[in-house]
């Protein structure tokens, strides 16, 4: 039996036909293609090479930080910082109630309790004020989540944890280009997250990295992401197992993608940014976008909005839509609505994190679309709230 029988072939596409606009296509060239070519010709397609070892020496340059730290998924690489920072049993991590389960999910698997605090409602990112309110004596991390790559107010966030002694480990799944003050949002955490998922701004379909300045916690990190494994040449070369780790490592083969994708990065977010102000240039009226932060460049994940409260249900917007071929989806659920979560989620209020959950809706923004594209979504969204 041939390696393929069985699998029965894709049809090729209609070239006219009428795709609509989905939600998320990546945007790759042939760049990636060669890259990712050369990495299987050399053979090189494991969780080690020269392509990982180029992106992440490009990837901590980019970033302003010492290492950036591959990994098998973005929320491997929160689940590595944490535990890098010795998070465990009896610790707390400070979550916003807007943010995907990841986030939280990445604190109980290190073995600490989420503590969820509710976000600003003109930037539906996490608030300072809020933050400051969930603090207790078992606080380790507070972790900020850049939303739909809108950086934090991380100068108020650091203003609470520094005094403290906590740490930032900021999730930056939607934001791997974003700046902060006109640095890359990394420098403004103790350790940041990217997300290379599908459908993320910069993608390999899935991983992520660990952006890290401290030598003693990239270390960690590292032997965390191979089983603990580190190398004592002191020792003469042996193979050494320093501590419990995981088999979170990226291969180079994704890398290879990736190494792609960093070198394209300014022009697919520029891209971005054009298709992001023609959003906001174009949305029907009562239609409100995410607010700015001055002193910020944004990422872009998704186009989100709010709609207005005499509006559809927002379950028949999305099927008026999705009949016109336009992709789209719901705002995260709230904690109190995920089974695993409910019970962190209980006893402290989150009425913006609510109120964005039960309104808000993700619009297509991908550097593949055009601005034709922009004009189709407006249009539809407009004829689904009549």
């Amino acid at each position: 039996m041939t390696p393929t029988a069985g699998i029965a072939p894709r049809p090729a596409p209609t070239p006219d036909a009428d795709a609509g606009v989905p939600l998320s296509v990546p945007d790759l060239s042939g760049r990636e293609r060669a890259y990712a070519a050369q990495a299987l010709a050399d053979g090189e397609f494991g969780p080690s090479g020269p392509f990982r070892d180029r992106f992440e020496t490009l990837w901590a340059a980019r970033n302003g930080t010492r290492r950036a730290i591959t990994l098998s998924s973005g929320t491997a690489a929160l689940h590595v910082a944490l535990a890098a920072l010795g998070i465990g049993a009896g610790d707390e991590v400070v979550v916003p109630g807007m943010t995907y389960v990841a986030s939280a999910n990445a604190v109980l698997h290190a073995g600490a309790t989420p503590v969820f605090a509710d976000v600003d409602p003109e930037t539906w990112c996490l608030s300072p004020e809020a933050v400051a309110a969930a603090i207790t004596p078992r606080t380790r991390a507070i972790m900020p989540v850049h939303l739909f790559g809108l950086p934090c107010d991380m100068d108020g966030l650091a203003a609470l944890a520094r005094p403290a002694g906590i740490a930032l480990v900021a999730d930056a799944a939607h934001a791997p280009l974003a700046l902060y003050g006109g640095r890359p949002v990394a420098e403004a955490a103790t350790l940041t997250m990217h997300s290379f998922f599908h459908n993320k701004t910069l993608t390999c379909g899935e991983g992520g990295a660990l952006l890290v300045d401290d030598p003693d916690l990239a270390e960690i990190a590292t032997e965390l992401r191979a089983h603990g494994l580190g190398m004592a040449g002191s020792l003469g070369g042996g193979t050494h197992y320093r501590r419990l780790g995981y088999n979170y490592r990226l291969t180079n083969l994704a890398c290879a993608i990736l190494c792609g994708q960093a070198e394209r990065a300014d022009s697919i977010l520029a891209a971005c940014t054009a298709l992001d102000a023609r959003y906001r240039e174009r949305l029907p009226a009562g239609i409100r976008p995410q607010g700015g932060r001055a002193g910020t460049l944004r990422d872009h994940w998704m186009f989100p909005v709010l709609l207005p409260p005499d509006a559809p249900p927002r379950d028949e917007i999305v099927a008026r839509l999705g009949e016109e071929r336009i992709g789209c989806r719901p705002f995260f659920p709230t904690p109190g609505a995920i089974g695993h979560l409910a019970p962190y989620g209980a006893g402290r209020p989150l009425p913006v994190s609510e109120h964005l959950a039960g309104a808000g809706l993700m619009l297509p923004l991908r550097a593949t679309m055009t601005a034709g594209d922009v004009d189709r979504v407006v249009e539809a969204l407009a004829r689904a709230l009549q």
